[in-house]
């Protein structure tokens, strides 16, 4: 790699949480890092070897800090550049203090948002899929989501879209050999492995695709609506089960008139949750187009909790499509006789049974999400780009009568919007928006 010296080629940055901290890690990348270390009196670092060291102004003689420094020289660190990591106080004093020395020497400056990362890519250490686990990891909220971005961190992605490019190339490469070679040096049955070959790749595409809503919902969330009568309980059940009170209980028909939504955590998955008005003829028509929200929702919902509490509100629930639904009989300790079934019959008011509300839910998400650990679709800009890549196969394999050059040219479109997908191709144009997530010091 081409070391320049120039300041744009040596950078800085929090690489920790802002803020009062025990400990706050500072990094350091560039080729100049070991000019830059000598500059600050900190000359023969040991790679990979913690060292002790008390900093000090150059300018000045003043103690900066006492810290640790860790050096990583090129091209065995994050970014493939030399770097050195300052361990030091997490006192907004010291790093104040620590910029200013650093800056001075007049051979780095601050590093933008994702810039470690964004060099990391440029210097082969990670691919695009992997940049976006860093994000995803940073991002993350519940332990499915982390579990996701570390798999895609670990590769699997990077290597499962690395096949698909691979056999695309190889099939392209039979392809081309049918035009640069005379026919008799060409197998008869060419063409038709070639084709076997492709439409084994667009059927692995295909559902990859497919179960991208699922990866979606890992981290946006799987919607969860509580429905219902007006006044069977289900405002009550959502303070219950996101334990606090995010909408408002009243024994008035039609209080609730949106939709009411919260966010929990349920056996490591991120939960949508979402109340909605009562289901009832109605004449006042804001409460009206609550209502109408109200059975949008459960199309769109992923699942339904259905309550009722006695024959009459179970009427409400009569011609919905609840094809994926936990029924519930609230007010269990009411006497009330029925003979209508319930999946759970619960008592919001004393509390009781609530937890198997959460179990059953927590049933259908471990279902739900059984697999998941099988897909490589994870953001949609894959889906963009592995869809491109689908359609260009089905063209391919649509269109078998066409001279070998011009099919040919589906094959590399795919295999190109395959590339862009890991940055094996030019993807300059997406770079900004990829990196522009980041915070500074990654």
């Amino acid at each position: 790699m081409k070391q320049t010296g120039l300041v744009q080629n040596n950078i800085y940055a929090l690489s920790s949480g802002a803020g009062k901290a025990g400990v706050a890690v500072v990094r350091l990348s560039g080729f100049d890092v070991p000019q830059i270390m000598s500059m600050i009196g900190q000359d023969n670092l040991v790679p990979r070897q913690a060292k002790l060291a008390l900093l000090i102004d150059p300018k000045t003689g003043e103690d900066v800090d006492s810290c640790l420094l860790l050096y990583f020289p090129a091209p065995y660190s994050f970014t493939g550049e030399h770097v050195v990591e300052f361990h030091t106080h997490g006192s907004k004093a010291v790093l104040e203090h620590l910029f200013k020395i650093l800056a001075e020497t007049g051979l780095c400056r601050m590093a933008e948002a994702g810039e470690f990362s964004r060099r990391a890519f440029q210097n082969d250490k990670l691919d695009l899929t992997r940049v976006e686990a860093i994000a995803a990891i940073l991002d993350s909220e519940t332990l499915a989501q982390k579990r996701q971005a570390l798999r895609q961190l670990g590769g699997s992605a990077a290597q499962a879209f690395g096949k698909i490019r691979s056999e695309l190339l190889g099939a392209i490469a039979l392809l081309e050999a049918t035009i640069d070679f005379s026919e008799e040096d060409i197998p008869d049955d060419l063409m038709d492995k070639i084709f076997v070959q492709i439409a084994e790749v667009r059927d692995y595409i295909a559902v990859q695709l497919s179960n991208f809503g699922r990866s979606a919902k890992l981290n946006d969330g799987f919607n969860v609506a509580i429905i219902g009568a007006p006044n069977v309980g289900k405002s009550s059940l959502m303070n219950l089960l996101v334990q606090s009170d995010v909408a408002i209980v009243s024994d008035e028909a039609g209080t609730t008139r949106d939709i009411i939504r919260a966010r929990l955590d349920i056996d490591g998955y991120m939960v949508n949750l979402l109340d909605s008005a009562g289901l009832r003829e109605t004449d006042n028509l804001v409460e009206a187009e609550g209502v109408r929200r109200a059975q949008e929702l459960i199309e769109q919902a992923d699942l339904v909790l259905a309550l009722y509490v006695d024959e009459n509100s179970f009427e409400a629930l009569n011609g919905l499509d609840l094809h994926d639904s936990i029924l519930i009989r609230n007010k269990s300790d009411v006497l009330i006789k029925t003979d209508l079934q319930s999946d759970i019959e619960i008592s919001v008011k004393h509390g009781k049974n609530v937890d198997s509300v959460l179990e059953q839910i927590s049933e259908y998400l471990n279902a739900y999400f059984d697999q998941v650990e099988n897909d490589i679709v994870t953001r949609e800009r894959h889906r963009i780009l592995l869809n491109e890549a689908h359609e260009n196969l089905i063209l391919f394999l649509e269109n078998r009568n066409l001279p070998e050059e011009i099919a040919a040219e589906y094959l590399r479109r795919a295999i190109n919007e395959v590339g862009k997908i890991t940055g094996h191709v030019d993807v300059e144009e997406i770079l900004g928006e990829i990196f522009s997530g980041f915070c500074i010091g990654k």
